[in-house]
């Protein structure tokens, strides 16, 4: 199990029914597990996204 953890209280409660229903189709995952990868995909894009937006600010600043 990760040591990360991250609340799902923020989440699109119809996007928690589309997860649900996935886990239980699927049966591989359990919902905190499909949820945590979930966000750490969102945090890892969203953290790119950013550093992107800085070196491209950057190199039109020079």
């Amino acid at each position: 199990m990760s040591g990360n953890r991250h609340t799902i209280r923020n989440l699109d409660p119809e996007l928690l029914v589309e997860a649900k229903v996935h886990v239980l189709q699927t049966g591989r995952r359990s919902l905190g597990e499909l949820i945590s990868d979930a966000i750490e995909l969102l945090i890892e894009h969203e953290t790119r996204d950013d550093e992107l937006d800085h070196v491209c600010g950057q190199s039109s600043a020079a």
